[in-house]
């Protein structure tokens, strides 16, 4: 994030995965208190189960687009699987299909430019037709960078057009892991 950018706080809704043990909300909410984030609320049922057997919650918090990076950082660090992060204005999440042959060979190159200029990319799917060289599309989930997302757009039509890609982009304020 540029200097020059305020740090203006947003509210978001972390979305998590629990083991059912002690201490395991303690893991989120020390780095929640250690990035400087404001505790809004946090929606924890025990008795609901995930496919994956954990415990879902929610825990929604006012920060800073750079605490929020912080924090993320933090929990995925401890090992707390974050599965959605959503809200925040200043940082709208995108969801990017790009389409071209030259996909598959350079999508490192793609990931790479994008995260040079702050764009970060949460996941992404590539996929190809068999027997195909020439046709490709590839699904990224994004934080758009701190100057907001019609920079984001541009930048993302501009290295695409270096690859020789065609770019649909949508703003999906809730972007999925």
């Amino acid at each position: 994030m540029s200097a020059n950018v305020p740090n203006v706080p947003d509210a978001y809704t972390v979305s998590l995965e629990l083991a059912d043990k002690p201490g395991e909300l303690l893991q989120v909410l020390g780095p929640i208190a250690t990035y400087g984030g404001n505790l809004l609320s946090i929606f924890h049922e025990r008795g609901d189960i995930t496919p994956r057997g954990n415990i879902p919650v929610e825990v929604d918090i006012q920060c800073s687009p750079g605490q929020l990076e912080s924090i993320l950082s933090a929990l995925q660090g401890s090992d707390i699987d974050v599965v959605r992060v959503a809200g925040g204005s200043n940082n709208p999440g995108m969801i990017v299909l790009l389409t071209g042959g030259s996909i598959v060979n350079n999508i490192s190159n793609i990931i790479s430019a994008l995260t040079t200029l702050s764009i970060r990319v949460i996941d992404f799917s590539v996929t190809m037709p068999p027997n195909s060289s020439t046709e490709a599309s590839c699904i990224l989930h994004i934080s758009g960078n701190s100057k907001g997302t019609s920079e984001t757009i541009d930048s993302i039509n501009k290295i695409a057009g270096n690859y020789d890609l065609h770019v649909i982009s949508i703003i999906d304020q809730e972007v999925e892991k």
